[in-house]
């Protein structure tokens, strides 16, 4: 049984996560009006529960020219995705600005 409140949408965009002044290269792999899933794939040393809670800033290209940076939560984080080389981040959007939730309401899904 679906617990989300808000449909994913499933997506490969390349992207940025600053944390603590560190910044962390990966993909953003699902998108929602409210949250982000995350695959970093530069990740560092990280015990799993490093990121939860934390305010993090993602960057990503939205389409060619256009970037959209948003101020994130972790809501949680799981290392050993993909043979324990990446980690996985599920964050909530704080404040969503109305270009982002537009871009999502507007994003085109492959129907066949």
């Amino acid at each position: 049984m679906e617990r989300r409140r808000h449909k994913r949408i499933y997506v490969h965009l390349k992207a940025t996560i600053t944390v603590d002044d560190q910044t962390y290269e990966g993909y953003v792999e699902n998108i929602s009006e409210i949250g982000i899933g995350y695959l970093m794939s530069s990740p560092g040393r990280f015990k799993d529960d490093y990121l939860s809670n934390k305010s993090i800033e993602l960057t990503m290209q939205t389409e060619p020219g256009k970037t959209i940076v948003l101020n994130c939560v972790a809501a949680w984080a799981k290392k050993g995705l993909v043979s324990g080389k990446t980690v996985g981040v599920g964050m909530n959007i704080i404040d969503p600005p109305p270009e982002y939730k537009d871009w999502v309401k507007n994003f085109p899904i492959d129907t066949e």
